[in-house]
């Protein structure tokens, strides 16, 4: 597409102030609208301090992050890097910042002095993507942990970024709450906004339609999640752990039943298993 929004890291390099030990090293990698992205790597290889990049809050010490060609370290593209990027943390409690769910949401707006009816409409509209159109009137702090992510993901919503990056955002929340922000996430992708997930879970990795694999500040591995897990050369050299269905795949091949390669994901498994039975049946 001619206008396709992008992220583009070119040589991209960071240590923190005080230190010389470089946390990102020789990054160059490209972000395409509509595209779920995770990024996984152990402890230290650099994954939130990658997130902070890219939305402009830390400037590289070596290379460029550029927002559909304007560079993240100029500071007069601060302000429209930040309305094409947004971030959500770890704990949606940083994010709330209003006592109704509704005035929370049209913060942002509010401070892009938009006209009171776009207010409206970006915060209802927001809220009906995440779910939470219901509990406008609710106080923030009476909502569950998934709900609060929801709306955290709902206030940068309204601003109508084109890239949203994710550190870590189903953490702190149960088994249900996490596959509700999953599909949001996947929902919000399907319509062209570009997921950066930035995770320590390989089952939620396996959704992604690519991943980045961070080890020790570089990019070691870039492919889809059937590439990365589906190859044990690569697990085995990267040292993660397997989705969940990879490792049925790999039990399943170890009793000799022919399992194709690349199985991640809960549907293609049960596809795959339901052939099997209608064949030995």
């Amino acid at each position: 597409m001619a206008n396709e929004s992008t992220i583009a890291l070119r040589n991209l390099a960071f240590k923190y102030p005080g230190s010389d030990r470089l946390i990102l090293n020789e990054i160059n990698a490209l972000i395409r609208s509509g595209e779920f992205l995770a990024v996984i790597g152990p402890n230290g290889s650099g994954k939130s301090t990658l997130a902070r990049l890219i939305c402009g809050l830390l400037r590289p010490t070596q290379g460029q992050v550029l927002v559909d060609g304007l560079s993240s370290a100029d500071s007069r593209n601060q302000i429209e890097v930040r309305r094409q990027v947004g971030l959500v943390l770890q704990n949606p409690d940083n994010q709330i910042v209003a006592a109704r769910v509704e005035e929370d949401v049209a913060f942002g707006p509010e401070n892009l002095n938009l006209p009171s009816t776009e207010i409206h409409y970006r915060v209802n509209h927001a809220l009906e993507k995440v779910g939470l159109g219901h509990l406008k009137d609710r106080p923030p702090h009476l909502l569950s942990g998934g709900e609060k992510q929801r709306l955290a993901t709902a206030g940068l919503l309204a601003l109508r970024p084109a890239f949203l990056i994710l550190d870590e955002p189903t953490s702190m929340l149960d088994p249900i709450g996490r596959r509700g922000v999953l599909e949001v996430l996947r929902g919000l992708a399907a319509e062209g906004t570009a997921i950066v997930l930035i995770t320590h879970n390989m089952d939620e990795a396996v959704v992604a339609d690519r991943i980045w694999v961070l080890r020790s500040g570089q990019l070691v591995a870039d492919g889809a999640p059937g590439s990365i897990f589906g190859d044990p050369v690569v697990s085995e050299k990267l040292e993660f752990e397997l989705p969940r269905v990879t490792r049925l795949s790999n039990a399943l091949a170890g009793y000799g039943l022919n399992v194709p390669a690349g199985i991640v994901n809960t549907d293609d498994m049960v596809c795959f298993l339901c052939r099997l039975f209608k064949q030995t049946s």
